[in-house]
This record gives C-alpha cells, sequence and structure tokens, in this order.
C-alpha cells in the first residue's frame, strides 16, 4: 500500500520514485521524535533502543538486511576495537580506514553491479550507501573521542576536548547503537558528537520547561519552502541540456538555465537538510545553549546549511563554509588536524600551538581530499566538481590578496567595492551552477557534454583569469599598484556572509580566513556543543595552522539525490 501511494505521488509530480521514498523517510522522522519525548530521562535504555529499533525498522522497510547488516558490523567492529585498544591512536586510524574501506565497496556496488544488472537506473541515487556515509562519520568521530579521552585534557584544543570520551565514560553496547542508529539523522544527517548525544538521552541536555515547537516549524517551514520552489522550477533539470533541442537554444538561454537548474539543486538539499534538521530540533538533540550575547535559546547544533549564507556568496570560500557544514567539520578535524598533529596544544606559557612542517601539511591537503572523494563515491562528475572548485579557490584567493585591497580607503577606487561585491558574487553563483551539472549528471560522457554545451565557459574563464593574475603579470603589477598608493593588504574590513546584508557594503579579512581555516565554526555563524562558543575565540587568537584543502572539505556534497548524506 505504501509502494503504490508513493508511486502515486511520484507519477501526480513528475518525480523518481526514489525521491519521494527519500522524502518519506525524512518526514516519518517527526513522528518518531513525537513519541520519543513520551519516554522519561530516566529510561535511558529505552530512549537507547527506541533509537534502534525505529532505525532499523525504517532502514529495512526502505532498504533491505543486506544493507543493514553493512551498517550494524561497522558499528559492532568500531565498538571493540575502540573498547579494547582505543588509547592508542592506531585504532583511530584503522577505524577509518575499514570504515571507509567499507563505504568504498558500498559505493561501488551500488554503481557498477546494481546499474550494470538494471540498465535505466543510473538516477535512483536513494540507496543505503546514504546513511552509510553518516554512519562512517559517527564511527570515526567516536574512535577519534574514545583515544582523546585517553590524553590529557589541556592540551587538546577546545573543539576536541568537548568531545573527548575518557575511559570511565566509555559507553556499554546498548548506548553506543543508540548512539549509532539514532533516529535523528540517521538517513541524511547531520551526525552529532557522541558527548552531545549521550547528554540528549540522559536529558541533561535540554533544559526543563524549554520547548522545541518554535524552533521546529521554522526548519519544517522553510524544508517545505524549498520544496515548493523545488517543484515549480522542476522542469530547469541538468539532463534537459543533454537533448538535441538544447544545442538549437540561444546562448544566453542556455547559461539561464543552467543557473535556474543549480538554484533548483540547491534547493532539493536545502529542503532534505532542513527537514532532517527539524527532526534533530523536535526531539531535543539540536539544542545547542544560550547565546551570551542575545541571551536566546540556539536550536542550531544540527545546522547543515545556511541558504542565505550560500546565495549571497561573494567567493567560492563563502559558499563553501555555508554549505554541508558538519561534514566540513569532521574532514577538518578527524582527517586534516589529525595528520598534521595540530590535534595538539603545546603546553606553553605563551599559548603558541605546534606547528607542522609545510610538507605535512601539503601531504595532509591530499589526505584530506582523498577521504572527502571516496566519502562521496566514485563517480567522474564528482571529481570533475571537486578538482574544478579546488582550482576555483586558490584563483579567487589571489585575485582577492591583489585587488580587493585597492578598494578600500585610502585607494582612489574604494567607491568601486559594491561593484566588485556584486561582480564576484555574480562568478561565484554561476561557477557553480555551471559545475553543478557535472554532480548531477554523473558519468564523465554526459558531464562533459554538458559543460560543452555552454562551450566550457566557466573552465575558459577560470583559465582566463588564472593566467592574467599569475603568468600575464597581473597579480604582481596590481601588488605595485598597493604599495604606490599605501593601501594596507590586509585592511579588507570584515564580513559576515551568513548576515547577508552587509555582504554589498564591506568586505572580509583575508588574514582571519586564512588562519581560522581549520578553526572551529565562528560564533557568529555556528558552534557545535554548548560550550565551543566561548573557546573558540581564544583558540584561534593562539593559532595559526596551515589550511586545509579546498576540494577536501569544501564541496563536500552528498551521495546522490535526495537523500543529501551529511556530517
Amino acid at each position: 500500500m505504501v509502494a503504490s501511494a508513493v508511486a502515486a505521488l511520484a507519477a501526480y509530480f513528475g518525480l523518481p520514485v526514489d525521491n519521494v521514498l527519500g522524502l518519506v523517510a525524512l518526514f516519518a522522522g517527526y513522528p518518531l521524535a513525537w513519541l520519543f519525548s513520551f519516554l522519561p530521562t530516566s529510561w535511558t535504555t529505552a530512549r537507547h533502543l527506541f533509537s534502534v529499533v525505529t532505525s532499523t525498522a525504517l532502514f529495512v522497510f526502505f532498504f533491505d538486511w543486506r544493507g543493514y547488516l553493512h551498517l550494524l558490523s561497522a558499528a559492532l567492529y568500531t565498538y571493540y576495537l575502540t573498547k579494547w585498544y582505543g588509547r592508542e591512536r592506531w585504532a583511530s586510524v584503522l577505524v577509518m580506514v575499514l570504515t571507509m574501506t567499507q563505504l568504498s565497496y558500498n559505493h561501488l556496488q551500488h554503481q557498477i553491479l546494481l546499474f550494470t544488472d538494471n540498465p535505466g537506473t543510473e538516477h535512483a541515487n536513494f540507496d543505503h550507501t546514504a546513511p552509510f556515509m553518516v554512519l562512517v562519520i559517527r564511527l570515526t568521530s567516536f574512535a577519534w573521542s574514545v583515544y582523546d579521552g585517553t590524553r590529557d585534557e589541556k592540551t587538546l584544543p577546545p573543539f576536541l576536548r568537548s568531545r573527548r570520551i575518557p575511559p570511565s565514560a566509555f559507553p556499554s553496547l546498548g548506548p553506543f547503537l543508540g548512539y549509532a542508529f539514532f533516529f535523528g539523522g540517521f538517513l541524511a544527517g547531520p551526525a552529532v558528537d557522541y558527548s552531545a548525544y549521550d547528554r540528549f538521552a540522559k536529558g541533561t541536555l535540554l533544559p526543563p520547561n524549554v520547548s522545541s515547537l518554535r524552533p521546529t516549524l521554522k526548519c519544517l517551514g522553510e524544508g517545505l519552502a524549498f520544496l515548493v520552489v523545488f517543484l515549480l522550477l522542476g522542469r530547469y533539470d541538468y539532463h534537459a541540456v543533454l537533448t538535441p533541442g538544447f544545442d538549437s537554444l540561444w546562448f544566453g538561454y542556455k547559461l539561464i538555465h543552467f543557473n535556474i537548474a543549480g538554484f533548483n539543486q540547491r534547493c532539493k538539499f536545502y529542503l532534505l537538510w532542513k527537514i532532517s534538521e527539524g527532526v534533530c530540533v523536535l526531539c531535543g538533540v539540536g539544542y545547542n545553549g544560550v547565546d551570551p550575547k542575545t541571551g536566546k535559546h540556539k536550536w542550531d547544533r544540527c545546522t547543515n546549511v545556511r541558504p542565505l549564507g550560500i546565495e549571497l556568496a561573494l567567493s567560492m570560500r563563502d559558499l563553501i563554509e555555508n554549505w554541508n557544514i558538519v561534514t566540513q567539520s569532521w574532514l577538518r578535524w578527524n582527517v586534516y588536524v589529525r595528520y598534521t598533529g595540530d590535534d595538539t596544544v603545546r603546553a606553553a606559557t605563551d599559548g603558541s600551538v605546534a606547528k607542522s612542517r609545510e610538507d605535512t601539511r601539503g601531504q595532509a591537503n591530499v589526505l584530506t581530499f582523498a577521504v572527502s572523494a571516496f566519502w562521496h563515491g566514485f563517480y567522474p562528475g564528482y571529481y570533475i566538481l571537486f578538482l574544478s572548485a579546488s582550482f576555483a579557490v586558490q584563483v579567487s584567493k589571489t585575485v582577492r590578496r591583489t585587488l580587493r585591497p585597492l578598494l578600500y580607503p585610502p585607494s582612489p577606487y574604494a567607491h568601486l567595492l559594491p561593484l566588485y561585491n556584486f561582480a564576484t558574487w555574480l562568478a561565484t553563483v554561476g561557477f557553480i551552477n555551471y559545475l553543478a551539472s557535472a554532480f548531477v549528471l554523473l558519468e564523465w560522457g554526459k558531464s562533459v557534454d554538458a559543460l560543452a554545451r555552454v562551450g566550457y565557459i566557466g573552465h575558459v574563464a577560470l583559465l582566463g583569469l588564472w593566467a592574467l593574475v599569475g603568468p600575464l603579470g597581473g597579480g604582481r603589477w596590481l601588488k605595485s599598484v598597493q604599495k604606490r598608493l599605501g593601501v594596507d593588504s590586509t585592511a579588507n574590513g570584515k564580513l559576515s556572509i551568513a548576515k547577508g546584508a552587509d555582504a554589498w557594503t564591506n568586505g572580509r579579512d583575508a588574514s582571519t580566513m586564512q588562519a581560522t581555516r581549520i578553526a572551529p565554526p565562528k560564533t557568529t555563524t555556528r558552534s557545535n556543543t554548548d560550550d565551543v562558543n566561548s573557546e573558540t575565540s581564544d583558540l584561534r587568537a593562539r593559532r595559526r595552522p596551515a589550511s586545509p584543502p579546498a576540494p577536501s572539505h569544501a564541496l563536500a556534497f552528498t551521495n546522490g539525490v535526495p537523500v543529501a548524506a551529511s556530517g
């Protein structure tokens, strides 16, 4: 009966059945969160069991037992490895290797074997790899938190210190499985850390008499609004680019189609992430303490996307910082920082931080990119996007360092700043809409064909800009102009893109961005735990580590649509 109802809905809206299945699975989280609220906080075992039973039932209903056994086996070997060898660093590394290998096997099985046996299912993206991606983040984060629990907490950065699991707090199997299969975000993320889940399950995370109804309705309302937009713009699709008639269209209309299609694809992720966030908020795990500035309760622990920050982004970096936020944090802290050794704060009176060698940072960049790429899967379209976006980040960084300082006082060109901001916004959004076609079409031939239909305009423009500011000497000339005008190359003002409105009149401090690239999220945008907000600024003031690779966490998209697996 459910299958026929889903098929009818899919036919009515003209959507693939798997897309509708994904939405039904996510909306099922709301009644589950409501039922969960009736479990007393003293019934911790029942609360853990509720997650295991409901998530198992949902998974088996929408997928199959074979996929579930993959998830369960990964959870079990992670638990026992960390229980027996958690104090050893290699155990956390082994958990990462094993879970990523198992996930990669499932990606390849879905990508090759399923499509070979079932021609025409190339876009059936709602499969068990999506919740497996979320589970990998949960399990590897848990393993590192257990390892951190055996270390002196004074040597840990605040972000890691707040998540450590000391040996005395190591959970029994029941609570661990409750965490691994927690129904909030199980199918699409985000993956909260174990310390937050533990407080949530024991009823100590959410203060008494604090209602989650209003923030839940806000998330749900935003998700439904994006759903309406997605349905209204449904005819603007990247697959339409490959039809014979598209070639005969006016070039300007082709670009318009690409941009609307890109926005529509983002709306799909916006609606899924917001709906999933609403489930976490409703059950209480989305609570994130009180804002010290406003005194209001915060519900952003499970915020995984900031649509306004993305749509008003003035650079690839701004866009990246507002997309798939939790996955970025996972890659930053559990891959890049672990490899460089910056997960240890040197106990010095001046508060200095242990600095890694440049070659180690370069290796960490490559490793982080590889983990991110394999986490997503093996479709060529992903790699077209990742590599192109990485190059775009580097080029835009050069442009911002050489050109933008000339648009601030005392430069005589300061009045051109709004025009510069508009141009960078147009270029950023246009380029990501151009690249997103490869992410959606997945296959090499289709991706390249789609980009060719618009003359590879994004890559041509990017290469031209790179040549202009690099080999042709434009960057050096702009630096000389800065020196002649007495302009400070770091005086770029401040910008909080998440607030949107200021983006058109202010700049952003490039040196601050560089310094905080692997630091925890800013308190003005989002913190992941109650106590990180107050400590983040202190950490940022004391550390100046190298940046993690732009492509590795930057465009941490997800494997498939509609289930946007996240961190």
